[in-house]
């Protein structure tokens, strides 16, 4: 089999297994650690809703936008990102990520 050949194969792999789901929790993660909220939502969109009691580090939650592919692609309801302030900055940026 060719590398084109190959590499057309894995595309269509990747495809289908993201089926338009939404993104992978790595993906996901990757792009969103150490990053403010407006990019962020410039990329995903404003969160589906926000909670926290603390305004000093609210929680972001995103629904239905990340999947497991770890355990056959089950869509992850809520994907919540917690920012924390950031001493350089000052602005607050995500420094953890979970996923149910």
């Amino acid at each position: 089999m060719s590398a084109a050949a190959l590499l057309l194969a894995g595309v269509t792999v990747l495809l289908v297994a993201c089926g338009g789901n939404g993104y992978t929790r790595g993906a996901f993660h990757g792009y969103v650690i150490d990053r403010a909220k407006q990019e962020i939502t410039s990329k995903f969109g404003k969160p589906d809703n926000t909670s926290g009691s603390n305004p000093a580090s609210p929680k972001w939650l995103y629904v239905g936008k990340t999947f497991d592919p770890e355990n056959q692609n089950k869509s992850d309801n809520e994907t919540t990102l917690v920012p924390l302030r950031d001493p350089a900055s000052g602005t607050l940026k995500v420094k953890e990520v979970d996923y149910s």
